[in-house]
């Protein structure tokens, strides 16, 4: 696939991070969890604290989201 599409920090151990997301069903602020995670060990601006600072807004979006519609610790979406 198209580098610009499918860029390489993406692919890894043979797999691309769509076919991860498709196979848990993620949705997207799962998704920019992993997505994040993945990019930490990235150089330059893609990784480091900036990307650890993302899982955490991402991931505090989604319990802000999970518990305004009733969730609990324990139950999944």
């Amino acid at each position: 696939m198209d580098e610009e599409i499918s860029p390489s920090y993406y692919k890894g151990k043979g797999m691309e991070l769509s076919d991860i997301m498709l196979a848990f069903d993620c949705n997207f602020f799962m998704g920019n969890v992993i997505k994040y995670a993945i990019r930490y060990s990235e150089k330059n601006e893609k990784g480091g604290i900036k990307a650890l600072r993302k899982i955490v807004w991402y991931a505090n979006r989604l319990i802000e989201h999970e518990l305004k519609n009733g969730k609990r610790d324990g139950q999944t979406y």
